[in-house]
């Protein structure tokens, strides 16, 4: 994995959610193998990652129906990268 600043990285998440994909499996296994997210908890339809630049903050991401998951998801890695900073 290149490195990369925090935007560059956010963008990346972007990428690899996709908002129109709702195949959430693939999408999490993509973050892990491209992105060195880990697996802490899955199944259900929801799984919870944490990577180092989150400061041991955990992110979700769901198989919702909601149209706005993959928003969701990004808006959660921002927020945790905030609180990790401050």
């Amino acid at each position: 994995m290149m490195r990369m600043n925090n935007k560059e990285f956010v963008n990346e998440v972007k990428r690899i959610v996709g908002y129109g994909d709702k195949n959430t499996q693939k999408v999490v296994r993509r973050l892990v193998s491209e992105l060195d997210f880990q697996l802490v908890e899955g199944g259900r339809g929801h799984y919870h990652l944490v990577h180092p630049r989150l400061g041991g903050y955990k992110a979700t991401i769901g198989s919702s129906v909601s149209c706005a998951w993959g928003g969701a998801f990004v808006s959660n890695i921002r927020h945790a990268m905030w609180k990790a900073a401050a």
